[in-house]
């Protein structure tokens, strides 16, 4: 528990506390207003202040962003399926985003068969850790004419167990992203992270993830769909490499090929919904998931 609450606080202090010594300033300056006084190296010309950048639907969301976002996604694997419905909200004060996410998991495994050969299984469901998490923009590069786009920031996240049968141990991952921007309709979106987990996690406690999304913007001048505003086909890949325990070098490599519609603002949201189909790449990512389906639904405000 004392490392639990360490960790909190050391978030409060890199992401929370700027954001409050800044609030002043921030609520009449722009986002990169602050972003200079704070570091100098960021250009108020990219993209990222602009909410260009498509939401994800599995590699986390790295841009600035205040939005509402409903998940649900359903994994097949030999012997098991799950479902996992995820509630998250993000803000954003100047050049700070924070967010709090909070995943309900419900699964279900194939473990013997009774007497009458008929399959048994075992069930478990509950709140999954709630995470908290903050990022921050670091360095910015945009081209004279525009058409490279980039900013790399440091991403946090914290998970709080709740003690449910699905979470028993916090967890903490800093990380790296970058966002590149490629004219006006190709992204690319990565994150590196390191995940430590505290407590005794037979298979290794500390593990290097990473995840790339590829998207691909259709604005409407392209196409005629009522209220819908742009078109992202995407293409995503998420990692993790256990790094230490008895599966040390161990690799689970997933993609996910969605499309996702983002509509005119409707009110004080600007929704967008997506949907995306989730499939196995390496043996270790055959060996955790056989396919999986995931339906996003974010309200921006």
């Amino acid at each position: 528990m004392k490392v639990t609450v360490s960790v909190i606080f050391a978030v409060f202090l890199v992401f929370f506390l700027p954001s409050v010594l800044l609030a002043d300033s921030d609520d009449t300056a722009t986002p990169w207003t602050a972003g200079k006084e704070l570091f100098g190296t960021l250009n108020y010309r990219s993209k990222y202040y602009t909410d260009w950048f498509p939401e994800p639907f599995r590699v986390e969301d790295t841009a600035i962003d205040s939005e509402l976002r409903f998940d649900w996604e359903h994994d097949e694997a030999k012997g098991s399926r799950a479902n996992t419905a995820t509630a998250e909200i993000q803000k954003s004060w100047g050049i700070f985003t924070f967010e709090l996410q909070a995943p309900y998991t419900a699964t279900s495994a194939a473990i013997a068969a009774d007497s009458d050969d008929q399959a048994v299984s075992r069930s478990s469901s509950g709140f999954s850790n709630v995470e908290l998490g903050g990022r921050l923009p670091l360095y910015q590069y945009v081209s004279k004419s525009g058409l490279l786009d980039n900013t790399v920031g440091l991403n946090l996240e914290v998970g709080i167990p709740t003690n449910s049968v699905v979470s028993k141990n916090a967890q903490v991952a800093p990380g790296l992203f970058d966002d590149l921007a490629i004219g006006n309709r190709f992204s690319v979106q990565t994150l590196f992270t390191f995940s430590h987990t505290f407590g005794t996690v037979p298979a290794g406690r500390t593990s290097f993830q990473y995840g790339l999304a590829f998207g691909y913007a259709i604005e409407d001048e392209a196409f005629r769909i009522p209220r819908v505003e742009r078109l992202i086909p995407s293409v995503e890949l998420v990692g993790n490499t256990v790094l230490d325990g008895r599966t040390a070098g161990a690799n689970a490599l997933t993609g996910t090929a969605g499309l996702r519609a983002e509509f005119k603002s409707m009110g004080l949201f600007q929704p967008s919904f997506g949907v995306g189909y989730i499939f196995p790449i390496d043996r270790g990512g055959r060996n955790e998931l056989r396919w999986g389906l995931i339906a996003s639904l974010s309200l921006e405000f």
